[in-house]
C-alpha cells in the first residue's frame, strides 16, 4: 500500500494508527537510551502549514505540540505527541505517540496505544523526520527476510508489531542498512525548518 504523503494527512492521529507507519506495541528504546535534545527545543515548520514545537514537561520528558494551520477546507487542528528521543549506535531517534489525553479522547476509535519511531537528522536549522517504511517492512516479513512478531489485524496488509525492544531496535538497525529504508521514500519523510 502506497500512503499519500505523510504531512498532507488531516492529523497525525490518523498516522498514529493508520497501515502507513510501522506501529509496535512495545516502546523501541530502553532507559538506557534515552538522551536529552536541548538543540531541538522550540519552534519548527514545515513546507505543508505545520507547525510542531517541542516542549520540555514537568517529569522530564517531551511533548510534541504539530499545529496543522487553518485553510479554507479545514479548522486548525492540534495533535499532542509524547516523544522520547535516543540514540543508537550514534544515531539520533525518537520514539513517539498519541499523548494519554489525546488518547483517551480518541479511545473510540482507537483501541491500543501504539509506538512508532523514525531517524532524526540535524543540520543548521533544519530537522529532517525520516519515518520506517511500512511496505518495505512488510515485504521483508512476508518474504521471510526479517523475522519479528507481530500481529496482523483486518486483513493480511495490517499489522502491528509486538516483539521485544531488542527486536525492534533490531529492526532500526535493519533499517539503517538498507537502501530504500531511512529517507529513501519521499512519503516517509517531514522536512521542518526552525521558526525565526
Amino acid at each position: 500500500m502506497k500512503p499519500t504523503r505523510l504531512v498532507l494527512l488531516a492529523t497525525l492521529a490518523t498516522i498514529l494508527l493508520s497501515a502507513c507507519i510501522v506501529r509496535s506495541i512495545r516502546p523501541f528504546y530502553y532507559a538506557s537510551d534515552v538522551v536529552e535534545v536541548p538543540e531541538l527545543m522550540g519552534t519548527w515548520r514545515s513546507d505543508d502549514d505545520e507547525t510542531w514545537t517541542l516542549e520540555k514537561t514537568e517529569d522530564g520528558g517531551y511533548l510534541w505540540r504539530v499545529l496543522k494551520d487553518k485553510t479554507e477546507d479545514q479548522e486548525a487542528e492540534e495533535t499532542v505527541l509524547e516523544a522520547t528521543f535516543f540514540r543508537l549506535g550514534g544515531t539520533l531517534f525518537y520514539d513517539f505517540q498519541l499523548a494519554k489525553d489525546a488518547f483517551e479522547d480518541a479511545q473510540e476509535t482507537f483501541s491500543v496505544r501504539v509506538h512508532l519511531a523514525a531517524r532524526l537528522h540535524v543540520a543548521n536549522d533544519e530537522l529532517r523526520i525520516e519515518y520506517i517504511p511500512y511496505d518495505l517492512v512488510d515485504d521483508a516479513l512476508k518474504s521471510g527476510n526479517l523475522d519479528l512478531e507481530t500481529f496482523r489485524e483486518k486483513s493480511d496488509d495490517d499489522f502491528v508489531l509486538t516483539g521485544s525492544t531488542a527486536e525492534l531496535q533490531g529492526l532500526l538497525h535493519w533499517c539503517e542498512a538498507q537502501k530504500g529504508c531511512f529517507g529513501a521514500d519521499p512519503n516517509y519523510v517531514t522536512v521542518l525548518k526552525r521558526s525565526t
